[in-house]
């Protein structure tokens, strides 16, 4: 098996994240990007940069 599959049951509990991967390789019906080495930086580099917002959102909360 690939190691960019999809399992059914991530699918149903990080239904998120398998949108956001397919966003990265599908857009308006054609392949975007089909190199799955770039499509895996890029949705690191996407849950990096959503980390470090709710981390800003819980400083900012919690020390105004």
């Amino acid at each position: 098996m690939s190691k960019f599959w999809i399992g059914t049951l991530a699918m149903i509990f990080n239904f998120q994240k398998a949108y956001a991967i397919l966003d990265e390789l599908i857009m308006a019906g054609e392949i975007q990007e089909p190199s799955g080495g770039t499509v895996l930086k890029m949705t690191k580099a996407s849950d990096a940069w959503e980390q470090a917002e709710h981390i800003d959102n819980a400083i900012t909360a919690n020390f105004g």
